[in-house]
């Protein structure tokens, strides 16, 4: 049941954070921009995709752990962080060829 409840937490706005209350003080207004549109775009995701993502990206869990977790099968996991992986670099590849 507790490994359940890490996957609920990240289907009920676990991403409606105050970035302001969390940004070191030294985090330039260009930064605190870039990452609110992040937390916009996996915000937006359909939880299907961003629970995995999130679980993988941000939380460090093991592909096993999130089909464990989730109830899905080891490729659906793969697939769906690829989809989310996708997708943010389809919305955030405009700002970032320059930056490679």
């Amino acid at each position: 049941m507790a490994a359940h409840d890490g996957a609920t937490r990240f289907s009920r706005n676990a991403l409606d954070v105050d970035l302001d209350e969390i940004a070191s003080a030294c985090t330039s207004q260009a930064r605190l921009s870039e990452l609110r549109r992040l937390y916009a775009i996996v915000g937006d995701l359909p939880a299907d995709v961003r629970i995995p993502l999130v679980l993988h990206r941000v939380e460090e869990m093991g592909l096993a752990e999130i089909a464990n977790m989730t109830n899905m099968s080891l490729s659906t996991v793969k697939r769906r962080i690829r989809e989310g992986d996708d997708r943010l670099r389809a919305h955030l590849g405009d700002g970032e060829e320059g930056a490679q």
